[in-house]
């Protein structure tokens, strides 16, 4: 299988690195320049938490161009880079070609569906493991979590059950769910707890849980579940409370994804996380004051940093 991801920054680093090293799978990267250049000529080097492997089966570039069409795209990019992500990477995509959303935040689907015109080959997924670009060609697996995978129709499509067997063989343990939209709800639910606040605090996870930032995760999430209720979604704030917790203490550690952005002085994906929750609170009247808050505190900080 070619399999191509776009986006290669940490996770998809982390995840394409695995899958080239234990499968016989033709793994693609595109992304950022400086970080293609060093794998294409050094390779990929993962360290951490996994086995410390060095990866030389990697096709890397900038252009999806340089690859043609591919059976598998794995898109790994910021949320707001998904739809010029989507256009650039048009000649990877034939009618056999699926797609399979391993992002952070909602409505990634909604925005892939609009490029492609079709949401029958979109696969959306989760994953709550960790990863750092430590240099250019360098990534470091910092968290260990679970990940899951389901389509966006409720056709059981086959490459489910193939791309649950590369992700296994490669060290992420997956499962395929028949509802994925309420399991990207439970890890929106854990993002909503513990991005803004590693950002805001530059704590790593397993901090985030300690005195009165507890309280304050635990507030976030409250807004967030009762707005998903809205939505006729069946969650509970105890059950998501802990998971975050769970998520707080697997990946002690980690610097998640929003702080790692703020520190490299790039934009975040508050918009589809907290942000998202906001919006969505105010389509069903139901308020979220503190959500509405920690968004507008890290978009202040985006400001300063620009």
């Amino acid at each position: 299988m070619d399999i191509v991801i776009m986006g290669a920054g940490a996770i998809g680093s982390l995840f394409g690195g695995y899958i080239a090293h234990n499968t016989d799978n033709r793994v693609h990267f595109i992304g950022r320049s400086s970080h293609m250049q060093a794998i294409q000529k050094e390779g990929l080097q993962i360290e951490g938490l996994s086995k410390n492997v060095l990866v030389k089966n990697i096709h890397a570039c900038i252009d999806a161009g340089e690859i043609g069409p591919a059976d598998l795209v794995i898109l790994t990019v910021k949320a707001y880079d998904t739809k010029q992500a989507l256009l650039d990477a048009r000649k990877l995509f034939t009618e056999a070609t699926f797609l399979l959303c391993l992002q952070n935040g909602l409505g990634i689907e909604d925005i892939a569906s609009d490029v492609l015109g079709d949401n029958s080959r979109i696969i959306r997924g989760t994953t709550t493991n960790g990863a750092l670009v430590i240099k250019p060609g360098t990534v470091k697996h910092t968290g260990q979590g679970e990940t899951a995978i389901g389509s966006l129709t409720q056709a059981r499509l086959p490459i489910l059950n193939e791309i649950q067997q590369i992700f296994n063989q490669s060290g992420f343990p997956t499962t395929i769910s028949d509802d994925i939209e309420s399991l990207i709800w439970k890890k929106i639910m854990v993002n909503v707890g513990i991005n803004p606040l590693g950002a805001i605090t530059g704590l790593q996870n397993g901090h985030l849980q300690d005195g009165e930032l507890l309280d304050v995760m635990s507030k976030l999430i409250e807004e967030a579940v009762f707005v998903a209720k809205a939505y006729g979604l069946s969650l509970s704030v105890e059950e998501s409370l802990q998971k975050t917790i769970e998520v707080c203490q697997k990946t002690f550690k980690n610097r998640n994804s929003m702080l790692q952005d703020i520190e490299k002085r790039r934009p975040t994906e508050i918009d589809y996380i907290n942000g998202a929750i906001v919006r969505m609170g105010k389509r069903v009247n139901v308020p979220t004051p503190l959500n509405q808050m920690i968004t507008a505190l890290i978009k202040g900080i985006e400001r300063a940093n620009n």
